[in-house]
């Protein structure tokens, strides 16, 4: 992600390839969840039925990338400074894991029985 920052905000001498735009459109649909930092692929990678040569496309790094790019909370991909954006993200990272740990391990606990 870090990369990806440092090329969208033209930190870095690496451009996107010419199949990533940012999304221009507007929407209020609340079933969209893209805004002006958002990338869009104007390539669709094949499905799974097309042998591994075909397939690389959906494995290549702006592809994959530009898809947990727009995972991201706006608020974060909106950061400019690298130093900032890396301590954001990894703080972002860290809440994601604990909150998904947290809920798996309520998940998993069995129900007691009062019935003893």
């Amino acid at each position: 992600m870090k990369t990806l920052h440092l090329i969208v905000h033209g930190f870095s001498c690496v451009q996107l390839p010419a199949y990533l735009k940012f999304y221009s459109g507007s929407t209020r649909l609340r079933s969209s969840h893209l805004d002006h930092l958002s990338l869009v692929s104007d390539v669709n990678p094949r499905g799974n039925s097309q042998p591994n040569s075909q397939r690389g496309f959906a494995n290549s790094f702006f592809y994959r990338s530009h898809l947990m790019w727009n995972r991201l909370p706006l608020a974060l991909r909106e950061t400019i400074r690298p130093s900032q954006f890396k301590i954001k993200l990894l703080q972002y990272i860290w809440s994601e894991q604990v909150f998904n740990s947290d809920r798996m391990d309520t998940e998993n606990i069995p129900e007691l029985d009062d019935s003893s």
